[in-house]
């Protein structure tokens, strides 16, 4: 943040257009920027293979997979699965999104506020981990 913006409000879109179309998805992200924001706020989980992806909830459930988490499938079976479609039969199937291609698409359009979700039952290492992919994808963009 430039030091003029210390104590403005700021407007983020919180997990995208959430209210029109699936939160955590390009749609989502592609229609907040239609609106007057400062920034993009989302969720980053690790799959099973340590890719940081975009999930808010602790588990599957909106996907039609109740008590699994991200954390049990790998990106590859992740991108096969339909993350959009839970929002609406009319929306259009949307993979996963990774944080690197959400970092690509966003960073030099808008600000981005990157939440880390990190939840109880997982290993602490599990944490380290995540954090540092996320800081090394964030620090390379």
């Amino acid at each position: 943040m430039e030091k003029s913006d210390f104590g403005k409000t700021l407007i983020f879109a919180h997990r995208g257009a959430n209210r029109e179309t699936a939160e955590n998805t390009r749609l989502a992200f592609e229609m907040s920027l239609e609106y007057p924001i400062d920034g993009i706020e989302t969720d980053v989980q690790l799959s099973r293979d340590e890719i940081p992806v975009l999930w808010h909830d602790q588990h599957l459930d909106k996907l039609g997979l109740p008590g699994k988490v991200i954390d049990e499938f790998d990106f590859e079976q992740l991108q096969r699965m339909d993350f959009a479609g839970y929002f609406s039969s009319e929306t259009k199937p949307e993979a996963v999104l990774s944080l690197k291609e959400f970092l690509k698409a966003y960073r030099g359009g808008c600000r981005l506020q990157i939440e880390v979700k990190n939840f109880d039952w997982e290993p602490v290492r599990r944490h380290e981990i995540k954090m540092m992919r996320c800081i090394d994808l964030i620090s390379a963009w």
